[in-house]
């Protein structure tokens, strides 16, 4: 939602523009149709601008891959200890 907003922020302004040059006969003028000369500029800078803003106020909620990867080793050694654990207590009173 995040991307969807940031590029419809730096879209919008473009459209008179566009439409302009597609059809000049639209009579369009002023600075919102020139803003359609600098649009790569303007889109980009305002797109990231927008993007960067929204993830700091509104963080993503997903774990890490970092976070998962540390919580996957974490339980496969606590299965490992219990293991040898059970293997270690077998050894010491003679069932193997």
């Amino acid at each position: 939602m995040k991307s969807a907003g940031a590029f419809v922020v730096s879209l919008g302004p473009n459209l008179p523009g566009l439409a302009n040059s597609v059809s000049p006969s639209l009579g369009l003028k002023g600075g919102i149709v020139h803003l359609w000369d600098v649009n790569y500029l303007y889109g980009f800078y305002v797109a990231v601008f927008i993007y960067v803003s929204l993830n700091l106020v509104f963080p993503a909620q997903e774990i890490s891959s970092r976070r998962r990867f540390r919580a996957i080793v974490w339980s496969e050694a606590a299965d490992l200890e219990s293991d040898i654990e059970s293997v270690s207590a077998d050894w010491k009173w003679g069932y193997c």
